[in-house]
């Protein structure tokens, strides 16, 4: 059921399993990583902490039963498993970066950075570990050690759009806008058809006076991906910014052309031509 996406029902069954065979330690296991995977944190918790109960705890469950904690915002909960994970297996890079996430949310930025390096110092593969330190670094305002952080977690995840998220938002941050621009162009080709598009555009847009470039730059992907509908969605919500925007009424009507919107095309092109007389197309 888990591997075809009935998590429904594959809840339902891995529940039966543990309740029909009390000694079936690996039910508890999988039913509370299902239940972490979907966000039911509690019901995660109750399934770890009744595991832990039966058997021998192990690292990896008091690190869930932490992580558990630090999404439900209880720190000092989540800390204590975490620690007890760290006495169980000192050398768990998982283990080290979740308390430097700990210590994040609770923006004590140099003990997360401690935490996270020792991770690294473990396992300087995993991209996540780089992107928490540049943020850690990035509130430190230690540009450039947090600039580093967030170039390695690209080069480890390239296809990951959130790693280039992190590294464009830090140069937006650092006003270093034209870089930013550039650095969503080679996003969007490693991560075509991603969400990387709307990065650029929000690049175009953070540069200032290159509005009607941002605005070519989404239909070109509408038009790409035969996107129309989000097409509508997004030039509406444009032109709730500026209800003025010849360009934006112009893609708007395109969009609800090419879906058979007739009606609702000849208006927004109506408008296109009324706002900006000097429209031709």
């Amino acid at each position: 059921y888990s591997y075809l996406g009935n998590y429904d029902e594959a809840l339902e069954a891995l529940e039966f399993a543990y309740l029909s065979t009390p000694g079936l330690e690996i039910a508890y296991r999988e039913f509370g990583n299902l239940c972490f995977e979907l966000k039911k944190y509690q019901k995660a918790l109750e399934a770890y902490e009744e595991m832990m109960s039966l058997f021998v705890s192990d690292s990896e469950i008091l690190m869930m039963c932490g992580q558990c904690y630090l999404e439900l915002n209880q720190t000092q909960k989540s800390l204590a498993y975490l620690r007890k994970a760290l006495q169980s297996d000192p050398m768990n890079d998982e283990v080290l970066w979740n308390i430097g996430e700990v210590f994040l949310q609770h923006k004590e930025w140099k003990k997360a950075i401690l935490y996270y390096k020792r991770a690294i110092n473990i396992e300087d593969q995993r991209e996540e570990y780089y992107a928490s330190m540049g943020i850690a670094y990035q509130q430190l305002e230690d540009v450039e050690k947090a600039e580093f952080c967030f170039q390695e977690a690209v080069n480890l995840a390239p296809c990951e759009p959130k790693y280039w998220l992190y590294y464009l938002s830090f140069l937006i941050h650092e006003n270093r806008k034209q870089e930013a621009i550039e650095l969503a162009k080679a996003g969007e080709l490693e991560n075509e058809g991603s969400t990387m598009i709307f990065a650029h555009v929000a690049c175009l847009l953070a540069a200032g006076q290159r509005k009607e470039e941002a605005i070519e730059y989404l239909w070109s992907w509408v038009e790409s991906y035969k996107k129309y509908e989000e097409g509508i969605a997004l030039f509406s919500k444009l032109l709730d910014l500026d209800s003025y925007n010849g360009l934006s009424w112009y893609y708007l009507g395109l969009s609800y052309s090419y879906l058979g919107n007739y009606d609702e095309a000849l208006e927004a092109l109506e408008f296109a031509y009324l706002s900006t007389p000097g429209l031709e197309i």
